[in-house]
């Protein structure tokens, strides 16, 4: 069977017409570019050289002001915006031993700590405390009561959510004694109450006003056995753990990643990297010369962007007033405000052997010398430190204060502490009353105007001196940009405002 199909000649040709359209606009456009660069080619052919040189200057020249003029277009009608990537390298002088946050003690251990988990609170100055994994908390009427309500939807850094029952688990590290925490003491005889999975109460035998600041602890989890969270280090801050590197028994470098798994606004930075560097001089070395680190804490180099910061932590001079020499004021009067003593007095101040400790003890040193008297010295290490205050065996003591965020004496001026921490062996009623007074408070305004008539008594009996608070050390490479001013006094506030920071940035169109 065959079958025939008649076209039209008429519909034929008009279909040929259309199909030949494409064909002829490429094929005129091509001819008429060859005609063009035919006529262009002879054109130059026919030219003298320096025709030929001019005529390629006026080309090149037309080609760079069209490109000038793109550009300068693309740049009036876009803005830099950081975006994510990159390193964040830091060389810190210090050491770490421990990075389970519970038992951080050391500088370099809390900054670490600090990256990689979150408190209820977040303290950014003595005066600004924001809700961190706590979305609100209360304070009962009688101060003895903090609740606290977290926010829904925190996770950690394996996807697990963080509830009330994470916080409780760390209460009860921090208070058993066998880990030795740091914390301990600020935890004592504390009772914790879990109300729901994001309720907790905290339930405190008397008033303390400066409790909320203890509230900024790092919360763990709870599903994780002490072993696993060791090496897991499971945390729910902008950055999660990723390795550690040791030598000679000490962590030597720890890289962190960023978390994609935290709540409060992902870190532009892709990774940090934290080194750590026994002796001063290394760091500073290792800041100078390795490309790749672009940031340098614990000590002053003179490159980079210096952004020294006031920390909480100062000198004092404390007299011991279980000496007999110094139970008189108008002899502790005379030493301090620079009178010559006719006979020579030899004194002997316990320090412990740190730098701001040794720089400090020298300038005291020369200064005492021009009143006559004859100083002796002597630094120990942390451990024999501790144990030479609890002897009282010393004159004087030049002793480092950590205040935290809250300046409360009590600890090292109430009579009670007289066997502790009281190193000058001073009691004075009044002043007992408003420490306590102090302590009963729960703004923090009201706190400082005590603590105020408190300082004033013992400079004006002369006995003790206090300086000018020690600053932290911290300078950064132009590479690292978005760093804002820094308001914290604590050696782990540079890292604050460290979801801002960036070093990868791009280009994109003004809204």
């Amino acid at each position: 069977m065959k079958f025939r199909f008649k076209l039209r000649s008429e519909n034929l040709k008009e279909r040929s017409e259309v199909w030949q359209k494409p064909f002829l606009f490429a094929s005129t456009t091509y001819g008429a570019a060859k005609i063009f660069f035919g006529n262009l080619k002879k054109s130059y052919l026919l030219m003298t050289k320096r025709e030929r040189i001019g005529a390629i200057v006026l080309l090149v020249a037309g080609v760079s002001l069209l490109g000038y003029k793109s550009y300068k277009n693309y740049i009036e009608e876009t803005v830099l915006r950081p975006t994510v990537g990159g390193e964040y390298s830091e060389v810190m002088v210090g050491n770490v031993k421990f990075l389970n946050p519970v038992v951080a003690q050391s500088d370099a251990e809390k900054s670490v700590s600090k990256l990689m988990f979150q408190g209820l609170v977040k303290i950014t100055d003595p005066n600004t405390i924001v809700p961190d994994a706590a979305e609100s908390y209360t304070v009962s009427t009688d101060g003895k009561k903090y609740t606290f309500s977290l926010r829904h939807g925190i996770a950690f850094s394996d996807g697990q959510p963080l509830t009330a029952k994470d916080v409780a688990y760390t209460i009860a590290m921090i208070q058993a004694p066998e880990l030795k925490s740091p914390l301990q003491k600020t935890w004592l005889g504390i009772e914790v109450d879990l109300i729901d999975d994001f309720t907790i109460e905290f339930n405190l035998a008397k008033a303390y006003g400066p409790f909320i600041y203890n509230c900024d602890f790092s919360i763990i989890p709870s599903y994780l056995a002490p072993d696993d969270f060791s090496q897991k280090l499971t945390s729910s801050g902008p950055f999660q753990f990723l390795k550690s590197v040791s030598s000679g028994g000490k962590i030597t470098e720890v890289d962190l990643a960023r978390n994609d798994n935290y709540s409060s606004g992902k870190p532009f930075l892709d990774t940090v990297k934290l080194v750590f560097q026994s002796d001063e001089t290394d760091a500073i070395k290792q800041f100078k010369t390795d490309n790749n680190n672009n940031a340098i804490f614990g000590a002053d180099t003179g490159a980079g962007a210096n952004l020294n910061y006031d920390s909480s932590r100062e000198l004092g001079l404390i007299f011991n007033l279980r000496k007999t020499a110094f139970k008189d004021a108008a002899v502790r009067q005379k030493i301090l405000t620079g009178g010559k003593f006719d006979v020579p007095l030899t004194l002997t101040i316990a320090a412990q052997d740190a730098p701001p400790q040794r720089a400090k003890g020298e300038e005291l040193k020369k200064k005492f010398e021009t009143e006559n008297l004859k100083i002796k010295i002597n630094y120990y290490d942390s451990v024999s430190f501790q144990d030479h205050l609890v002897q009282k065996d010393y004159d004087l003591v030049l002793y480092g204060f950590d205040f935290g965020y809250d300046r409360d004496p009590y600890l090292f001026w109430h009579s009670s502490q007289m066997s502790d921490l009281n190193l000058a062996g001073w009691s004075d009623k009044k002043a007992d009353i408003l420490m306590e007074d102090a302590r009963m408070l729960p703004d923090a305004a009201g706190r400082n105007a005590k603590y105020d008539q408190v300082f004033d008594t013992i400079k004006k009996n002369y006995i003790a001196e206090f300086y000018d608070p020690i600053q932290f050390a911290f300078s950064v490479k132009p590479a690292v940009k978005g760093i804002l001013p820094i308001t914290g006094t604590q050696v782990y506030s540079r890292f604050d405002t460290i979801g801002k920071w960036y070093i990868e940035e791009k280009r994109v169109r003004k809204q």
